[in-house]
């Protein structure tokens, strides 16, 4: 997930078809790597794929929460 949501900010088109196929080359992309490419490489993308994924649902959550919190004591 966090893979195709680093592409989808670097490619900024819309069209389900299109990310769904972006979605699939990415799964095989990352099974190839796994297992083909050394561990380090790997270990690289899971983090900066869980990184993206952080940032898109945990902190946007928070910053949500705080943005409507400063508003309700305006």
């Amino acid at each position: 997930m966090g893979v195709t949501e680093i592409i989808k900010n670097l490619i900024q088109k819309g069209g389900k078809r299109v990310w769904t196929l972006v979605t699939l080359v990415v799964g095989v992309g990352m099974s190839f790597i796994a297992f083909y490419l050394p561990e380090k490489v790997l270990y690289g993308i899971i983090g900066v794929s869980g990184a993206t994924v952080f940032y898109d649902t945990i902190f946007k959550t928070f910053q949500k929460i705080f943005e409507k919190k400063e508003e309700t004591e305006r």
